[in-house]
């Protein structure tokens, strides 16, 4: 009720006025649906059970061939009506006892939402519509373009079975000709083979012939080497004997050359222990020469130094008048030089 006298801007009207006014308005209407009804004789409806039901539940296969077998278009209208007039009486009831239209607001909030829900099925439907057009064009479409191509292949299969036809009428063809080909090469391979035997066992004979021929000399060659072959193992045996002998006398000579060795040996020795001494000797004999070449350069050096530091001591006594290069002053005051 609040809602009402703000949109119609009568907040100087008394509260239970506007409810008045609203239920005089709905019991008038509700006369006037209550006349129809005697009128038209539409049944009553003691309770509403008014939900809010999607679009696949309205819609199901069930009730819509449960509504078409049941009710006819009159009977859809009566029921309409009874429901609008029952819906009009719970709001003057709801109006009267708690003063508001609750029950009312819910009814029109479910007819709108079933209002907005058809109004999205049509657009869906039109939707979908509109994709079903369409993939019926393709589909014809792919339909034509591979009955074209059937036909192609079948025409293609016709030109392939005609060409296979042909193909095994010349195959025949060539293979009795390759068939008569062999039988020829055969006959003409035998004649040649019949040939080529003979010349073969021709053959066969004339070198029997050289084998028996070459079995004969080996058998000369071989008794030859079988008679060089004693010849040589005498003389081996021959040159073995010389061998011994010849090394009998070989170890006799190198024991006494080993003794003139050991000699020798010792000689050097000795020989190398007097080199050894002497070497000492003249290596302490060249030390000495060594520091007597070094003493005698030191004493020239040092002489030098010598003479050169007198040769500067004197220059500088005469320079400067020490000792006895001093000038000496006459009586009048006059230096005497000093010759």
């Amino acid at each position: 009720m609040n809602e009402l006298q703000e949109e119609n801007g009568s907040d100087y009207l008394p509260p239970n006025l506007c409810l008045e006014i609203c239920i005089s308005g709905f019991e008038e209407v509700l006369e006037q649906l209550t006349i129809l009804s005697k009128m038209y004789s539409w049944p009553d409806l003691d309770q509403i059970n008014v939900t809010y039901k999607t679009v696949k539940e309205r819609f199901s296969e069930s009730a819509v061939q449960t509504t078409e077998r049941q009710m006819n278009n009159v009977l859809i209208f009566k029921n309409k009506c009874a429901f609008i007039t029952a819906v009009f009486k719970t709001a003057v009831e709801e109006l009267r006892e708690n003063g508001s239209y609750n029950e009312l607001l819910n009814i029109i909030n479910v007819f709108k939402m079933t209002k907005y829900d058809e109004e999205k099925l049509k657009e869906d439907t039109l939707r979908k519509q509109a994709e079903l057009k369409k993939f019926q064009n393709i589909f014809q479409e792919d339909t034509q373009f591979y009955h074209r191509k059937i036909e192609e292949c079948m025409a293609d299969t016709g030109k392939i079975k005609d060409e296979i036809e042909d193909f095994k009428i010349v195959s025949e063809i060539k293979l009795n000709y390759v068939r008569k080909w062999d039988n020829s090469k055969i006959e003409m391979n035998e004649t040649l083979l019949s040939k080529n035997e003979q010349e073969k066992m021709d053959k066969i004979k004339k070198i029997d012939t050289d084998i028996y021929k070459e079995v004969r000399v080996h058998q000369e060659i071989l008794a030859a080497f079988q008679q060089m072959q004693q010849d040589l193992e005498f003389e081996i045996d021959r040159w073995k004997i010389k061998y011994n002998n010849d090394l009998t006398e070989l170890d006799k000579k190198i024991n006494q050359l080993k003794e003139e060795q050991g000699k020798q040996e010792d000689k050097t020795r000795k020989l190398k222990e007097v080199y050894s001494n002497r070497q000492k000797q003249i290596d302490s004999f060249k030390e000495y020469k060594i520091k007597q070449q070094e003493m005698k350069l030191d004493m020239e050096q040092r002489s030098k130094a010598v003479t050169k530091i007198q040769a500067w001591w004197r220059g500088t006594m005469v320079l400067k008048g020490f000792g006895k290069f001093r000038k000496k002053k006459d009586k009048k005051g006059k230096k005497r030089v000093l010759n």
